[in-house]
């Protein structure tokens, strides 16, 4: 199994935080590096918008990833307040939106299941295993080729024990991978032993590699996280595969290196500091 489709690459996202960050302030000192560095480097293009917005949001970035034969990844958010029962209509109204976008192109789609469950304790079980399934399916049904990745960064934050029997309770028909540290600053030596704890037969590890590039502990705004690899992909499942996801330079929060900021936000301080 695969995770590059194209022979050019993956896409870079001309609408990224960065991206537009360098569109909006030209004469920075900081444009140069953040758009050398970060804004013209494949990563995913990050969906969460409303269901009537989806099409609109992704399609500029779809049909230019076409143009140019790269491979297009999309990172959406896996938590639409689902509820109880797990077979809630906009749930599965968002994700058909979203197949419907996507169509009969070849796209990666990496799914972010949030650590919380959806509906809290008024729920009897945790519906997010079966209504991730359910969007894995509806996504594999109506975009035929598309590949998903499951996030379960948020999880594996909580503790490896959730992830595990998150995986557990739900069928891994249709999905590629697993994604880890999607947002995330740990590095390799970090993630190797919850990469070994989560492996699943053939399915693939997809690592968040945007701020890996550190050799400090992970942490909110981490000042000691660098860029990681830009790309490292391999056919054999048992390695782990290597993307930005997510955009260096977005704040977590205001904490660490970034306190007055907040969390979404594009500091171009941070971004700078992730390239040293």
């Amino acid at each position: 199994m695969q995770l590059l489709g194209s022979k050019a690459g993956f896409a870079v996202d001309p609408s990224s935080p960065a991206a537009a960050w360098v569109r909006n302030n030209p004469g920075s000192p900081a444009t140069a590096t953040v758009e050398q560095r970060i804004a013209r480097v494949p990563a995913a293009h990050r969906v969460a918008v409303v269901e009537k917005e989806v099409a609109d949001d992704i399609r500029p970035y779809l049909d230019a990833a076409a143009g140019s034969r790269a491979q297009a990844l999309l990172f959406a958010d896996a938590d639409r307040g689902a509820g109880c029962p797990a077979s809630s209509g906009s749930y599965r109204s968002w994700s058909s939106a979203l197949a419907a976008a996507v169509g009969e192109q070849d796209v990666i789609i990496v799914l972010r299941v949030a650590a919380s469950e959806p509906g809290g304790r008024e729920c009897s079980t945790d519906p997010r295993p079966q209504v991730t399934e359910n969007v894995v399916a509806s996504l594999r049904a109506s975009a035929r080729n598309a590949r998903v990745i499951l996030d379960v960064s948020d999880l594996a934050a909580q503790s490896v024990p959730a992830v595990q029997q998150f995986l557990d309770r739900m069928a891994l028909t249709g999905l590629t991978g697993i994604a880890v540290n999607v947002g995330g600053t740990a590095p390799d030596a970090h993630i190797a032993d919850t990469v070994s704890k989560l492996r699943r037969g053939n399915l693939l590890v997809v690592q968040d590699s945007s701020r890996s590039g550190g050799d400090g502990p992970p942490g909110c705004n981490s000042p000691q996280a660098r860029l990681g690899p830009q790309l490292s992909l391999s056919p054999d499942a048992g390695w782990v595969q290597k993307v930005w996801i997510t955009t260096p330079g977005v704040s977590d929060g205001p904490c660490g290196a970034a306190p007055g900021s907040k969390a979404g936000e594009f500091v171009p301080e941070l971004a700078v500091a992730l390239t040293r």
